[in-house]
């Protein structure tokens, strides 16, 4: 250990798979990097400056402050960088890039529907049960069929 700049630490000794390893390990340069592993749990995190992750058995992170954010889940993932934000889940998926909205779900109905500042105007689509129906968004509250 150098301290302030550097340490390392190590958990205790597990054996797995015939190996003796060690359960968790943890290393850090400050202010600039670092990193975490737990074995027995799955889990691993770390940085280096400002871009930063994460894995865990149900998912994970990657972050790149302040230009992209990454996360995902089993329920689905979702992405942010600048202006477009992106969210998928099985049956579902909306992307919205500012000021357009796209979305989409396919959960026991079709629904379509595209925007500008997500309701001021928008033409949306859904069918259900066999039946389309389409309709034009305007000033967020106003829905007027179309043919």
């Amino acid at each position: 250990m150098v301290t302030p700049l550097y340490w390392q630490v190590k958990g205790p000794r597990i054996e797995r798979q015939g190996e003796v390893v060690d359960a968790e390990e943890h290393y850090h340069l400050l202010p600039i990097a670092g990193y975490a592993r737990s074995r027995p749990a799955g889990i691993s995190n770390g940085h280096v400056a400002n871009y930063f992750w994460g894995k865990k058995p149900e998912g994970g992170y990657r972050v790149l402050f302040p230009l992209w954010w990454d996360f995902e889940g089993s329920g689905g993932r979702t992405t942010v960088a600048g202006p477009l934000y992106s969210r998928t889940e099985p049956g579902r998926e909306r992307t919205l890039v500012f000021p357009w909205l796209y979305s989409r779900e396919k959960r026991g109905s079709d629904y379509d529907y595209w925007g500008v500042c997500f309701r001021l105007i928008g033409v949306e689509k859904q069918v259900f049960e066999g039946e389309e129906k389409k309709r034009l968004w305007l000033f967020f509250v106003f829905k007027l069929p179309l043919a």
